[in-house]
This record gives structure tokens, C-alpha cells and sequence, in this order.
């Protein structure tokens, strides 16, 4: 008969469990919430973001008119988000405290495991009086809050975020032009709003 003393020495109790917290577990096992860390684990991330974009205008009860994915050269992406009419009730709601909370809490769990893998992650809301609010992100951590009045990227723009994946946990380094075009296909038919991705290319010869 084998001796099993040592085995029974290297046995876990409940000392040995550590408690991971949400941003912390995502971070830790990616697998387990977007199921790879190559590159369509990577498309994982927008899908997720664009279907929390929308999750979160139905709560509120504002339909979307569009949705634009760019593509940006140094493989981060942008999603801007535009309705033919933004009602002041939705500008009222769709606070900056609410985006925040969403992010940091998980009340849209899918925008908060972006935001986990994600480098940076940055979010600006459109408020009345034609002011913005910016939200920046670091590996889930909230850095800055700041008001400012810009240029947004659209006239009827209301939210737009910009991702940078965090590529020290996921394996590939840039997002695939065809592979995210038949994503928003289908995210655009099975939700009824129109996607458009764009390639932004530089500028220089």
C-alpha cells in the first residue's frame, strides 16, 4: 500500500481560497468571459460593447439611428453612437455617474468585462447645453472625469468609446477589417440598427 501522507499534506483547506474581485477576475481568466485570447477573443470585445451600447438605449428608451465602428491605425477602435433626435429625457439619464457606475459595477456586464481587458478605455457623453463629459479607464480603473466642450465626431452623436486592448492578455495585436465587417452584419440584423465599420487608414504616403 502506497503512503499517502504526503498527499494528504499538500490537500486544500478553505485558508487557501483567494476571493477574486470582478475587474480583478476578468483580468485573471479572460477565458472565462469572452472564451479566447486570440483574435476572436479580441472580436469578442466589440461585440460585447456594441450589444451593451444597445442594451443600455433601450433601457432608457431611446432607439439608435446608427452605430459607426472605425478601425484606428494603432489597433485601438472607436464606436460612435448617433439617434436622429436626442430627448432631453435621455440626456438627463444617461449621466456620466450612470456610465460610470455601468462600468465599475457591472450593471452591464458586457461593457464591464471591456472595460477589464481593455489598456484604456475612454467614454464620452453627450450632455445638454452641448457639453461633454470624458470618462478614462485604466485596466478598469477609473483615472479622470472631465467636462469639456468639443467637436464630437457626428452632429447627432450622443456616446462615443474608444478601446484600447489590453494586448499583455490578449494574443492579437489588431482587429481584422473582414471578420468585423460580418460581426456588425449580423449584430445589425438580429437588433434592426445600421452599423457601418470604417478602416481608418493614415495619411501619410
Amino acid at each position: 500500500m502506497s503512503d499517502q501522507s504526503g498527499s494528504r499534506s499538500h490537500q486544500y483547506d478553505p485558508s487557501m481560497i483567494k476571493i477574486l474581485g470582478g475587474r480583478e477576475a476578468v483580468r485573471l481568466r479572460p477565458q472565462m468571459y469572452i472564451g479566447a485570447t486570440n483574435q476572436q477573443g479580441l472580436h469578442r470585445l466589440l461585440e460585447f460593447l456594441v450589444e451593451g451600447l444597445l442594451s443600455h438605449y433601450s433601457a432608457l428608451g431611446q432607439p439608435l439611428d446608427q452605430i459607426t465602428v472605425r478601425l484606428e491605425e494603432d489597433g485601438s477602435a472607436t464606436i460612435i453612437t448617433s439617434m436622429a433626435v436626442a430627448s432631453p429625457t435621455f440626456l438627463q439619464q444617461s449621466t456620466p455617474e450612470l456610465q460610470r457606475d455601468f462600468l465599475r459595477f457591472g450593471r452591464i456586464w458586457s461593457l464591464f468585462v471591456v472595460n477589464a481587458l481593455c489598456e484604456r478605455f475612454s467614454i464620452t457623453i453627450r450632455e445638454a447645453d452641448h457639453q461633454w463629459q470624458t470618462l478614462m479607464f485604466e485596466q478598469g480603473t477609473l483615472r479622470s472625469n472631465k467636462s469639456h466642450a468639443i467637436s464630437p465626431p457626428a452632429s447627432n452623436c450622443t456616446i462615443w468609446l474608444r478601446l484600447w486592448p489590453d494586448f499583455t492578455i490578449l494574443e492579437s495585436n489588431s482587429f481584422d477589417d473582414k471578420q468585423t465587417q460580418e460581426l456588425m452584419r449580423t449584430l445589425s440584423s438580429d437588433h434592426g440598427v445600421a452599423i457601418t465599420v470604417i478602416r481608418e487608414r493614415s495619411s501619410r504616403s
